[in-house]
């Protein structure tokens, strides 16, 4: 499963006990479908979301706001 977020300089994904750091892209294998935690730096702002994940695909993550939005 990915995630990305254009523009971020520092990405952190947590799916149950499966983690990844990267910069503005990270890959996490065969993470549990569950809820995962999004923290992405862009700008020196630092956002975070909480996506559910269900199935092992690729995630878009995006800043709408003061919050960021992936799907």
């Amino acid at each position: 499963m990915k995630f990305k977020v254009d523009g971020a300089t520092a990405l952190k994904v947590t799916c149950g006990d499966t983690k990844a750091t990267g910069t503005s892209s990270v890959l996490l294998r065969n993470p549990p479908a569950t809820t995962c935690r999004v923290r992405a730096t862009i700008g020196g702002t630092t956002y975070k979301s909480r996506t559910l994940v269900s199935e092992s695909r690729g995630y878009v993550c995006v800043v709408q706001g003061t919050a960021l939005t992936c799907s």
